[in-house]
């Protein structure tokens, strides 16, 4: 390596000083075009970047709004399909049922509806048939109540007549004893 003694005036110093200056300016100049011009290209891409960010956030937010609606849509309908057989359950109608569309909690509240209604009318039909068999059974005992009633006013009649009778073969037997008596009374 070689050591070499470099002595420089101060003028020479300042002259080199300037002169790198001025070459530092011009190429700041020729190289600040460049740079404004990369960075206007980059501030353009970063403008695209937000329209589309700005794009995709208002298409994620009209996708939640029109899923929320659809979801509400979905709920409601469930609900307006359940008041409307609870309504016509309420009216004494058991024979309608809700309309089973979905798998969660309220799909197990409407399948619980109609549940009910079954049950419900399988009670209903369980007490006509009750119902129709005491009728015929009411009516049975009352015939045989109607027969018993007449066979017992005949029974009445019949025994009635048989103490008339009675009576009169008493009363005969009364009189004929009566008559023997005056009758053997005039013989002895």
């Amino acid at each position: 390596i070689l050591k070499k003694q470099i002595s420089l005036s101060p003028e020479e110093v300042i002259g080199d000083g300037r002169t790198a200056m001025e070459e530092y300016f011009k190429a700041y100049a020729a190289c600040s075009g460049q740079l404004r011009a990369l960075l206007e290209k980059r501030t353009g891409s970063l403008k695209v970047n937000e329209a589309v960010t700005l794009l995709v956030v208002l298409f994620l937010v009209v996708a939640a709004f029109g899923c929320s609606v659809l979801i509400m849509r979905s709920i409601n309908r469930s609900v307006s399909n359940a008041v409307r057989v609870l309504g016509r359950m309420s009216e004494g109608d058991l024979c309608g049922r809700a309309v089973l569309r979905r798998a969660d909690e309220l799909g197990l509240v409407l399948e619980g509806i109609n549940s009910y209604l079954d049950t419900m009318n399988d009670m209903v039909v369980a007490i006509d048939e009750i119902s129709d068999r005491l009728s015929k059974t009411s009516g049975s005992l009352s015939e045989a109540s109607s027969v018993l009633s007449s066979s017992s006013s005949e029974q009445t009649g019949e025994i009635e007549e048989i103490t008339a009778t009675t009576e009169n073969i008493s009363a005969n037997i009364e009189s004929i004893a009566q008559s023997s008596d005056s009758q053997v009374g005039k013989i002895g």
